[in-house]
């Protein structure tokens, strides 16, 4: 009867039926913490670059986007769908893939946008902003990502070492965000307490 419900190809990745509870408990708990983070992080990249560039930055890209081609491409691939022409509404359907990407070492160093724009969103001191910190900080955005993929396709995460540290990472890159504890009294709501949490 179980099969109709969940396959023996799913629980194969499970050791019993009570890791699988722990999962899907482990990921409801998650989810407040990828909510804020990918609304909060795509939000406040979005006014760095409407600051700099203007509010319709996405819908006429600035030629300082054309150093990385697949950030063009998937610019033009969600406005194909957006027939309101409304540049919120390609903010809200771009995907987290999309505004990681603007994070690439490469990218952030070729158009020298990398002091200014990891200390708009996060608020690190400039002086600390180096190559290695980025790379650090785009390893950890993508860790994110990967997580965040897994948990809304009900996928395995509990007990995942890739994912060991999931949770503190999306802590700290909250806090970092959090600059006037917004978050922080938000996600008290969920049972979360946004402490300041250690670097890793």
């Amino acid at each position: 009867m179980q099969d109709i419900f969940i396959s023996k190809k799913r629980m194969s990745n499970y050791s019993n039926d009570v890791e699988y509870k722990e999962n899907v408990k482990f990921s409801q708990f998650c989810y407040p913490l990828l909510h804020y983070f990918e609304i909060t992080l795509r939000n406040k990249i979005n006014c760095f670059y409407s600051k700099k560039y203007g509010t319709s930055w996405l819908i006429n890209p600035p030629s300082i986007l054309m150093h990385d081609p697949s950030i063009i491409s998937r610019i033009n691939e969600v406005d194909k769908y957006n027939t309101s022409g409304n540049h919120d509404d390609i903010v809200a359907n771009l995907t987290l893939g999309f505004w990681i990407g603007l994070f690439n070492p490469k990218y952030l160093l070729s158009t020298q946008l990398h002091k200014e724009q990891v200390h708009s969103v996060f608020g690190i001191s400039t002086k600390n902003i180096h190559k290695g910190y980025l790379i650090k900080l785009h390893n950890e955005l993508n860790t994110i990502r990967s997580f965040r993929n897994r948990i809304f396709h009900y996928e395995k995460v509990f007990n995942n070492p890739k994912y060991l540290h999931a949770t503190k990472l999306l802590e700290y890159m909250l806090y970092r965000m959090d600059s006037k504890q917004y978050l922080g009294q938000t996600l008290k709501h969920f049972g979360i307490n946004l402490a300041t949490p250690p670097r890793l």
